[in-house]
């Protein structure tokens, strides 16, 4: 059994991605550090990018993507367009 659960932790381990918090578009399959500012790449999810989804910036609503990253014009995360989750109970 012990031999089947490490087998389950390495193929977990090859499947996971790291991303840096600052820039989410940088992502590797190891740990290492961010190629633009040099943090420390963290253990993330799969982004869950669904098809026609456009990504728009918080401050500048005028920059709009069709993928995520960040604004040319501040440096901040887009978000995006129509999410949800910004609801207050």
């Amino acid at each position: 059994m012990g031999k089947n659960k490490d087998m389950h932790k390495h193929e977990m381990m090859e499947q996971m991605k790291y991303t840096c918090p600052m820039h989410p578009e940088i992502v590797q399959d190891h740990p290492g550090n961010c190629s633009k500012c040099g943090m420390a790449l963290v253990p993330g999810e799969k982004p869950m990018m669904v098809e026609n989804t456009e990504y728009t910036c918080p401050m500048h609503p005028e920059i709009i993507q069709d993928h995520p990253g960040s604004c040319p014009k501040c440096g901040m995360f887009l978000e995006p367009i129509g999410d949800v989750n910004n609801s207050e109970d």
